[in-house]
């Protein structure tokens, strides 16, 4: 005797093979049809959509894509996978994604190597509905054109270069630098230092340029000696810190355009700092959760990693509502003053 098709499909996972004998559609009708392709009519994905209900096996997110052609969700890909900001940026898209009836997957690569894999694992497959990259190097220019040309749906968050047809989000990085600078001329510091990334990467020059106008508006001449672009790293913070120890004026305030720096800088630090018994502040960028636990707290711009997340996650929302959006979003945020930096220093 022949079994109901649901009746067996409800047995064992459902196949594409179940789906064919429940609608009496072929496998190539049914399996364009699951991957969202053209050239199946509406009255067909109408009785798959069905049949997916009925077997209680499929989720309803995915019974809908069939119909609309939409998941109901969207990906969060990182380039960088040992950098504590990818909660935060997580935290961040997944509110926005939540009041928008969607999901967030998320994808990170190994190096930038393999983000070519993931890229093609994610969207070219259409997984999800659009994606949110984090920090994508210039090196991804050529596959991410490609996904362009196919007008899925993108938004970069702080991207080394511009990618054409690709919104972007950044922080406002002068005002950044401004405002830290301003911070630690009111504490008393004239000897400021800053480190940045390694040359090439984003906004981290306008950061140079807030940190600059903040001196001018103070009447202090920049010393050049002061600024590095050792990287984003720990070992960085750390070989920053050696490099200012050794000079015969050593800075009393110590900036940093990356947390993971700020907090090698403050574990390298030594106990008698050469300027004199006070340890030198810090400032921090990232505003990462760990920088409120460090002994002592480290001072950064307010949330600063999660408001990119959310402003992104709503860019993306507004794209597959196809509503219009900025080419280039910036953002201001204020300064969470802890006790890396809060104490004034006495100049002499």
């Amino acid at each position: 005797m022949t079994r109901d098709p649901v009746e067996a499909a409800n047995t064992r996972p459902l196949t594409i093979n179940d789906i064919a004998a429940m609608t009496g559609l072929s496998k190539s009708t049914v399996s364009r049809a699951l991957n969202s392709r053209p050239g199946v009519s509406t009255a067909a994905r109408t009785r798959i959509d069905d049949a997916l209900s009925q077997s209680g096996f499929v989720p309803a997110r995915s019974a809908r894509a069939l119909s609309t052609g939409r998941t109901g969700l969207i990906a969060l890909l990182v380039g960088e996978n040992r950098d504590p900001n990818v909660l935060t940026f997580i935290s961040g898209a997944v509110g926005v994604a939540d009041q928008s009836d969607l999901h967030v997957v998320v994808g990170v690569s190994a190096s930038e190597r393999n983000n070519y894999d993931v890229y093609q694992q994610l969207l070219a497959s259409r997984v999800v509905d659009g994606a949110i990259l984090v920090w994508p190097p210039s090196g991804d220019q050529e596959v991410i054109s490609k996904f362009v040309e196919q007008r899925f749906p993108l938004v970069a968050i702080e991207p080394q270069k511009p990618f054409p047809g690709v919104p972007a989000v950044y922080a406002d990085a002068r005002h950044d630098g401004l405002i830290v600078t301003e911070h630690l001329v009111d504490r008393g510091h004239r000897r400021i230092a800053i480190a940045l990334n390694t040359p090439g990467w984003g906004e981290q020059d306008r950061l140079l340029e807030g940190y600059r106008a903040g001196h001018r508006r103070a009447g202090i001449t920049v010393d050049s000696a002061l600024i590095r672009r050792d990287g984003w790293s720990f070992e960085a913070g750390g070989a920053a810190v050696a490099s200012w120890a050794r000079m015969k004026n050593p800075p009393t305030a110590l900036m940093f355009n990356s947390d993971f720096a700020a907090i090698g800088a403050v574990s390298a630090i030594p106990d008698e700092w050469p300027a004199g018994a006070q340890r030198p502040a810090v400032v921090g960028y990232d505003d990462t959760e760990i920088l409120g636990w460090m002994n002592p707290p480290i001072t950064a711009p307010l949330d600063r990693r999660a408001t990119l997340a959310r402003a992104a996650a709503e860019i993306l929302v507004d794209i597959l509502a196809s509503r219009p959006v900025s080419d280039v979003t910036r953002l201001r945020t204020s300064l969470i003053v802890r006790g890396s930096s809060a104490m004034n220093v006495d100049v002499p």
